[in-house]
C-alpha cells in the first residue's frame, strides 16, 4: 500500500510562505484517508533524520542602535529597541529569521554574554537546547544548557511558572533550600558569573520552555521600561510560533551534537528519546501490557477518540506502522530493562 502525505507542502515544511496545518492526513493509494497526526510530530521525525531543515526566508539585519525619529530621547530609543526585538523574535518563531541572530541581538541589548532557549521535560528533567549564542566564545560558539537553575525553579515554584515571568539566580539564591541544590554548586563553579535570568516562555503539560540569559557584568535594566513588559511580550509571541518549528530545531540540534538517534534508544528510556508526552507514555505502557483502546480509555478516564489520537501520534513519533509494531518496540524495551 502506498502512503502519501496530503494537506502539507514543501514550503510549509521549511517554514516558507504559509503556515503548516495543525494536523496532516495520510492517504492510501486508493485516495482514502488512513489516519491523521499532529504536524509537529511529523516535522520533528523528518528533522531527526536530517530530511528537513528549518531555513530562514529573509536576511536579518541586527537592530541594536535604533533611532526611531530625529531628536528622539534615550527613552524613545530604548522603547524602539524593545519593540524591534519583539518584532524580530516573531520573525524567528515563524521561520523568517535565524533564531541565533535574534538571540545575539538580545544579548547585545541586555549586556549578556550568553542567551539560549531550551526545553525541559518536567517528568525526566531532560533539557534540550533549542538555540543559543555565546558572545565570549569563538565565532559560531554555541551556548550550552545548564538547566540546574530551571530545575530548581520548577521544583520549588512550579505553581508560579507563568509565561513571561522572570526568575533570577541572585533572588533564588536567598532561599534556604537553594544552598543544597545543584544550581548552587553550578553557580559556585562559575566565579565570573554575576547573574542568570530565566524567562518562562511556555508551560504545557509535562514540558516547560525557557530563555536563559547569563551575565558577567551588571545587567542592563531600565526603570522606565520594566523587563517584565518585554518578557511578557516575548512569551506571547512564543505562543504564536509556527507549529512544529521548535520540535524540528530540537531534533536538528540533537543530530548536530551527535546524539544517538531515537531509533537506537529504548522507548521508555529516562531521556525520553522519542519526545513522548506523559499521556502518550501512559497509553503506550497499557498497550504493551495487553490492553486494547477501549480498556485503555476506561483505565485512564479518556474517550476512545482521544486514545486513538494518542496512538496516531505514537506511530508518527516512533516510526511504527501500527499497534503490533509499537507493542513490539515497547516490549523490546522492557526486555532490555530486565536484562
Amino acid at each position: 500500500m502506498a502512503i502519501v502525505l496530503t494537506r502539507c507542502t514543501a514550503e510549509a515544511a521549511l517554514g516558507a510562505g504559509q503556515d503548516p496545518p495543525r494536523m496532516v492526513s495520510f492517504r492510501d493509494s486508493y485516495g482514502k484517508d488512513t489516519c491523521s497526526v499532529e504536524w509537529s510530530a511529523v516535522l520533528a521525525r523528518l528533522a531527526g533524520r536530517g530530511l528537513v531543515k528549518t531555513m530562514p526566508t529573509r536576511g536579518y539585519r541586527r537592530r541594536v542602535d535604533v533611532l526611531p525619529f530625529e531628536g528622539a530621547s534615550d527613552l524613545h530609543c530604548r522603547l524602539a529597541r524593545s519593540f524591534a526585538l519583539v518584532t524580530d523574535w516573531m520573525g524567528a518563531l515563524t521561520g523568517r529569521y535565524e533564531m541565533a541572530e535574534v538571540l545575539e541581538t538580545a544579548a547585545h541589548q541586555t549586556g549578556a554574554y550568553s542567551v539560549s532557549a531550551f526545553r525541559i521535560d518536567v517528568t525526566t528533567g531532560r533539557a534540550d537546547l533549542i538555540c543559543g549564542v555565546n558572545l565570549l566564545g569563538a565565532p559560531g560558539t554555541k551556548a550550552t544548557v545548564s538547566r540546574r537553575l530551571a530545575q530548581y525553579a520548577l521544583q520549588h515554584h512550579a505553581d508560579r511558572m507563568m509565561p513571561g515571568t522572570i526568575w533570577r539566580a541572585t533572588e533564588l539564591s536567598k532561599e534556604p533550600a537553594f544552598a543544597a541544590s545543584e544550581a548552587a554548586r553550578e553557580r559556585q563553579g562559575h566565579r565570573g558569573l554575576i547573574e542568570i535570568s530565566l524567562i518562562v516562555l511556555e508551560r504545557i503539560d509535562d514540558r516547560c520552555d525557557f530563555m536563559e540569559i547569563s551575565f558577567e557584568t551588571a545587567p542592563v535594566r531600565s526603570a522606565e521600561i520594566p523587563s517584565i513588559i518585554v518578557t511578557n511580550a516575548m512569551a506571547d509571541v512564543w505562543a504564536l510560533k509556527t507549529p512544529g518549528l521548535i520540535d524540528a530545531m530540537i531534533a536538528e540540534e540533537r543530530r548536530r551534537r551527535g546524539a544517538p538517534p531515537a531509533s537506537e534508544q529504548t522507548l521508555f528510556h529516562v531521556s525520553n528519546p522519542y519526545g513522548l508526552t506523559r499521556s502518550e507514555l501512559g497509553v503506550c505502557r497499557l498497550l504493551s501490557h495487553g490492553h486494547n483502546p477501549k480498556t485503555i480509555a476506561e483505565t485512564l478516564g479518556l474517550s476512545i477518540a482521544t486514545v486513538r489520537t494518542h496512538l496516531r501520534n505514537l506511530y508518527a513519533k516512533t516510526g511504527t506502522s501500527g499497534q503490533v509494531s509499537l507493542v513490539s518496540l515497547a516490549r523490546q524495551d522492557e526486555t532490555t530493562e530486565d536484562v
